[in-house]
């Protein structure tokens, strides 16, 4: 028979690292979905520059029906890494729950059968876990959207420190009065 007091804390751990080990592969590839969809919107924007600044050129070589074409693939490319991290993200909101409750399942077999534990320790663990479990989707999920959006983060950090290394020293000594 196994001590209750150091039973119950073993399976709690277990279960909680298995939460966030589980969807692990889901919030990888939601980094590198966000990756791709930053490429994309990056591209889109970089295509309406260019097509902004030579916009009669386009119209003069009658290139339009090509230019739409090139905008139309990266309107795909978007729309399917935007789809993708949606399912990335709802396949992990639904794996959680399942896993939870399998885990919750062995633990009380577990608890009843070798540790001992009463009916009414059992209904609170099952209370708390049932409280716990929403709290478990929120941050496994905050993180996934934290991961997916890692790449447009750090554009924009790339941005800003290309602007503090662009800025214009003020090396005058006149003042103006």
């Amino acid at each position: 028979m196994l001590n209750t007091n150091l039973g119950i804390p073993i399976v709690l751990i277990s279960a909680s690292w298995g939460n966030l080990i589980l969807p692990k592969r889901y919030i990888s590839l939601s980094k590198s979905v966000g990756k791709k969809l930053t490429d994309v919107n990056l591209s889109i924007g970089s295509f309406f520059l260019t097509r902004i600044q030579s916009f009669k050129l386009i119209k003069i070589t009658s290139n339009t029906v090509n230019e739409n074409n090139k905008f139309q693939n990266l309107s795909i490319l978007q729309k399917d890494n935007s789809i993708l991290g949606a399912i990335l993200l709802n396949k992990t909101d639904l794996i959680i729950e399942p896993f939870i409750i399998l885990i919750s399942i062995l633990f009380i077999y577990f608890a009843f059968t070798y540790i001992n534990l009463t009916i009414e320790t059992l209904g609170i663990y099952l209370f708390i876990i049932l409280r716990l479990i929403p709290i478990f989707k929120s941050i496994i999920k905050q993180i996934q959207t934290i991961r997916s959006l890692e790449a447009s983060i750090n554009v924009v950090i790339k941005s800003l420190n290309e602007f503090d290394q662009n800025k214009e020293l003020n090396t005058g000594k006149k003042k103006y009065t």
